[in-house]
């Protein structure tokens, strides 16, 4: 059948129209990627000068805990808002952050129960952190919501501009707390109370800005994917909290501070694909999935040739990186070498994105159980019998075969005729 040329002009003119638009998205996203970066690596240079070691692993220990501690609540609304603003248009956003807030009662009262645990301990610096994570974390990571809204009305310019604004006043204060002062106390007061303010502001500016799309009626059994999300990436949650609170109780702090430089310039890599998830979700969302499965492993391969040669940069110059900007940790090179490699399974996010946006959740629950139950597995027989090098190698094998599982999964799944 020969298309006429009149739709073959119409067809162009959308993809043309749709091509504009991820390039100018996706360059705001990148800019904030890069804003991000910049910040981290300020943040580390920082600790690397001013912070024990000591002081810097218990820092994020405590950090962990509180993200493990958390994923009882309802963690897999970001997700549930971005599919349903994408499909549907509007949300009743402020719904959504009260049932954040009550979700997020057992995880306030765990906290409140370890705070007294170390009270008991007589250990009044851990008592007094995971109190006051307690208090604000629930009203955090409501407030947090205003992100995947952004995402969901793809309003990406003002997402980038806000995460600009949030990482830059946050991260500066967090860095003047570690050069000022030095303290568990002071760092971790910080940046728990920096984030729950500025989350909270820039909550209400978004709904603020968009009353139209964010109290509106129009979603649809967004509370309960969102609970089917949350419920599936409980033990994913925990097993990428878990390593730091492994190595910290099997080996010390200061090789958790350690591990943590090792770690934090392979996280920014990985960090740079979350742009490909925020365009994605919201595409694959309104795309059928016959649409979508036409030519996604075309854009992973295109992917993985990008990241490969990403990859082989990262291992070429890390060890100038960390001369230079962390002398005090060249022991962490090696490590964090062995971590990058686990930068060649990025391109499964484009597929566990696809399983997302069509509400696949035989597959998800298979890859939020199996993934992470093979983490933890691997953790402690790396870490029992290895030290920090079996913690490193177990992270680096899990996060591959996760991706492995994911393209697995979606390519043998056969589409129903509904979708």
């Amino acid at each position: 059948m020969v298309v006429p040329e009149k739709d073959n002009f119409v067809s162009r003119l959308i993809k043309k129209v749709t091509t504009d638009n991820l390039i100018k998205n996706g360059s705001w996203l990148f800019t904030r990627n890069i804003v991000t970066a910049f910040s981290v690596i300020l943040l580390s240079i920082v600790a690397a000068n001013f912070l024990d070691p000591n002081v810097y692993g218990i820092y994020k220990y405590i950090l962990s805990i509180g993200a493990i501690i958390s994923i009882f609540g309802l963690t897999g609304a970001r997700e549930a808002i971005v599919r349903s603003l994408a499909k549907h248009g509007s949300i009743n956003l402020p719904k959504i952050f009260k049932s954040h807030l009550t979700f997020s009662i057992l995880p306030h009262l765990l906290l409140f129960l370890i705070s007294a645990y170390y009270l008991w301990q007589e250990n009044y610096v851990f008592s007094f952190c995971f109190a006051l994570i307690a208090v604000t974390q629930p009203f955090y990571q409501a407030a947090e919501l205003y992100r995947a809204t952004l995402n969901g009305l793809q309003k990406h310019k003002v997402l980038a501009l806000t995460s600009i604004f949030f990482t830059l006043s946050t991260s500066s204060i967090v860095m003047f707390m570690m050069w000022k002062f030095g303290t568990v106390i002071a760092i971790t007061s910080s940046y728990v109370i920096s984030h729950t303010t500025l989350s909270l502001l820039l909550y209400f500016i978004t709904l603020e800005k968009n009353k139209k799309s964010c109290t509106g009626v129009r979603s649809p059994n967004i509370l309960g994917y969102s609970i089917n999300l949350s419920v599936m990436k409980v033990f994913s949650r925990i097993a990428d909290n878990l390593e730091n609170v492994l190595i910290f109780q099997i080996l010390s702090p200061a090789t958790l501070a350690v591990f943590t430089f090792a770690k934090a310039p392979v996280d920014q890599i990985l960090s740079q694909s979350n742009i490909v998830k925020f365009l994605v979700l919201p595409r694959f969302s309104r795309y059928s999935s016959k649409t979508v499965r036409s030519n996604i492993h075309y854009k992973a391969i295109w992917f993985f040739t990008l990241v490969l040669f990403s990859l082989i940069i990262y291992l070429l110059a890390i060890p100038s990186i960390f001369e230079l900007l962390f002398p005090k940790y060249l022991e962490s090179i090696v490590y964090s070498q062995i971590l990058a490699l686990s930068i060649l399974g990025v391109p499964g996010i484009l597929y566990y994105e696809a399983l997302t946006a069509s509400q696949q959740t035989k597959q998800l629950y298979l890859i939020e159980t199996l993934a992470p139950g093979i983490k933890i597995c691997l953790l402690l027989i790396g870490g029992f019998l290895f030290g920090l090098i079996g913690f490193v190698i177990a992270i680096t094998i899990s996060y591959i075969f996760r991706n492995i599982l994911i393209i697995s999964l979606y390519t043998l799944r056969k589409p129903s005729q509904n979708e």
